[in-house]
Order: structure tokens, then C-alpha cells, then sequence
């Protein structure tokens, strides 16, 4: 499985990730689990692996920079 090195990474950095995976897949970030499914079965490919947890860190990244505005 291919680690995402999220120690130096800005939400921005993320971002900008998860947006070449979203024009590859054709889907927005929030949906793009669906394009790992095949016939309602999740499949686990190094992509998707990388995609969840990239979207998983900004996700927590951008969550917690809003607490901190607060």
C-alpha cells in the first residue's frame, strides 16, 4: 500500500491531489468511492487506497482549521 506522506503537506497540497484523481475518475471526491465499486462490491486498488487517505487527511485538515477560526 503506498503511503501519503502528510507530514508536510498543506490542505491546499491535498487538494490539489484529490483534484487529479477526481478528473481521472470523473467523480468529486465525495462520490469518488463509487468509482471503485463493481457491482455494488468495493474494490481495493492501490488507487483507492491512496484516494481515502488523501481525502481522509484533508478532510481532518480542513475540520480542524475550522475549529481553529472559531
Amino acid at each position: 500500500m503506498t503511503k501519503v506522506d502528510v507530514q508536510t503537506r498543506t490542505p491546499d497540497d491535498l487538494l490539489a491531489e484529490l483534484g487529479r484523481f477526481e478528473i481521472r475518475f470523473g467523480v468529486p471526491s465525495d462520490r469518488l468511492a463509487d468509482a471503485f465499486r463493481v457491482a455494488g462490491k468495493l474494490i481495493e486498488t492501490e488507487d483507492f487506497h491512496r484516494w481515502s487517505s488523501l481525502y481522509a487527511f484533508w478532510r481532518a485538515a480542513t475540520k480542524s482549521a475550522k475549529r481553529g477560526r472559531r
